[in-house]
Formats: structure tokens, C-alpha cells, sequence
């Protein structure tokens, strides 16, 4: 009974130190996911969308072990899900020519709210960026969003940041100012 116990406890550790250990560094795959995302530029829009889904995708999964591609349940399409920090979080992922409106990303909002037990929480990726009425529209102090630009994940490809370091800098930013976004730039360079 007491071996039992303890093959238990030594499997319940080993499963919690795989879930916090990062994966050994592919530059092979690094270099695979920067191409990918230069050719999906090129691409027609309806191509282009799915390609850029399925690249982010890709690289979810490579920082994070629990991430699923993108799923449809009841009514409501999601581009895709990773667990990070102590919550799982839903991702959107626009390429569009326009900035994402408020409207966009209150859909996101408003599912990560209803997620469960209301501890959900968004990343939302517009290539474009995001209009100024959607980031003036956000509260500050009730968001469950990380707004994410092109620009932000060319950063993590370029690796100036890797994407879980930016999460983690990002949600430290927003939660100390009070503020609904803040650029990789500007948290790369100190400005804030």
C-alpha cells in the first residue's frame, strides 16, 4: 500500500515538472515558423487567414504544451486555446486589412467572461492592429484580453522576446498601469 502511494506521488510530480519545463530550442523550427509567416503576406485573403491561424497555432503549441488548435462548440468558433500562467486562455486571430474594432474583440471578451468558473482569459492577434474607438472602448480594469498587433509576434519570430516572456511582461504592464494595451516595442525598449 505505502509502495503504491508512493509510485502515485513520484508520477503526480514528474507530470508537474514536464508541465512547467519548456521545450529544448529548434532553431530549425524558429527559422520554419519566420518563413512561413513572410509567405502567408503574399497569400489571398481567405488563404491568408488560415494560414496565419494555423501558423500561430503552431507556434502556441511550441511554448506551450497544452495548446489545442482551433474548435467550434455550441454556436461559437474559437481559433484556438493554451494553458499559461495558472489560467487557460482563448485566442482570435485576425488578419484583416482593417484594425479589429471593439465589436471584434468584445466577442472574445465576453467568452473568456463566460468561460469556466469566469477564470478564462483572451489573447487577441490582429495583424492590423486594433482601431482607437476598440482600444478607448476596453476597460482597464475589468479585461480578461491581451491585445497582440503583427508587429508584436514578428518580435517573438525574431526572437527578441519569446512569446511567453511577452505574455508575462505584457500582463505585468497592464495590470500596474491600469492600460487595455501596450506594444512589444514599447516594453522592449523600457519606454513604459
Amino acid at each position: 500500500m505505502a509502495q503504491q502511494q508512493h509510485e502515485r506521488d513520484t508520477k503526480a510530480q514528474a507530470e508537474r515538472e514536464q508541465r512547467l519545463q519548456t521545450k529544448p530550442l529548434d532553431h530549425n523550427l524558429l527559422q520554419q515558423f519566420r518563413d512561413r509567416f513572410d509567405k502567408v503576406y503574399f497569400l489571398a485573403p481567405h488563404e491568408r487567414g488560415d494560414a496565419y491561424e494555423k501558423l500561430l497555432n503552431d507556434i502556441f503549441a511550441y511554448y506551450f504544451p497544452d495548446a489545442f488548435q482551433g474548435f467550434n462548440r455550441a454556436g461559437e468558433q474559437l481559433d484556438g486555446q493554451f494553458y499559461f500562467d495558472g489560467h487557460w486562455y482563448y485566442v482570435e486571430v485576425r488578419w484583416r486589412n482593417e484594425p479589429a474594432s471593439a465589436a471584434d474583440v468584445s466577442v472574445l471578451r465576453d467568452r473568456a467572461r463566460s468561460g469556466f468558473a469566469g477564470d478564462v482569459r483572451a489573447v487577441f492577434i490582429s495583424y492590423n492592429g486594433f482601431s482607437p474607438d476598440c482600444l478607448s472602448s476596453l476597460e482597464a480594469t475589468q479585461e480578461r484580453v491581451i491585445l497582440l498587433t503583427g508587429y508584436d509576434f514578428r518580435s517573438v519570430l525574431e526572437s527578441e522576446v519569446a512569446l511567453d516572456v511577452l505574455l508575462h511582461r505584457t500582463q505585468a504592464f497592464l495590470v500596474k498601469n491600469k492600460a487595455t494595451y501596450v506594444s512589444a516595442r514599447d516594453l522592449l525598449e523600457g519606454s513604459w
